[in-house]
């Protein structure tokens, strides 16, 4: 009876170690796919001089698909006030935006705030790179 049991665990801890390692892969996969595009977009946000972020903080009513990246990017920073075109531009104004966006730690997110970021910004299929790029 003893030896079954055993032989019932081992089976059981075999498939968890196959599904774990199955897990691991997957997430390496997905790593390995957004790491290109989070290395690109770092080199983007480093190659913003504080000329540009003055011409979108002077723009009084900016395309919404502006203000609505730039209040994402304001909400991962921790700037959770500044949904408003004013607050943002406050944001803006600070000299340590760019420094700020580039040290982000997207592993520090919490579970609650990646779900409001998805539901916000991310759940619209208008809103990709480059229709903020070309935004009216």
């Amino acid at each position: 009876m003893e030896k079954e049991k055993q032989q019932e665990l081992s089976v059981q801890l075999e498939a968890r170690g196959a599904e774990i390692a199955k897990r691991s892969l997957e997430a390496q996969l997905e790593l390995a796919e957004a790491e290109p595009a989070l290395l690109s977009a770092k080199g983007a946000v480093g190659a913003i001089k504080k000329a540009q972020l003055d011409e979108v903080r002077a723009l009084p009513n900016p395309p919404k698909l502006v203000q609505l990246t730039m209040e994402a990017v304001c909400s991962m920073l921790g700037h959770k006030q500044a949904t408003e075109w004013g607050e943002i531009r406050k944001t803006i104004r600070k000299g340590d935006v760019i420094a700020a966006v580039l040290a982000f730690d997207s592993t520090k997110l919490r579970a609650r705030q990646i779900e409001d970021i998805e539901r916000k910004y991310m759940a619209d299929p208008s809103v990709s790179v480059e229709s903020v790029l070309h935004a009216p």
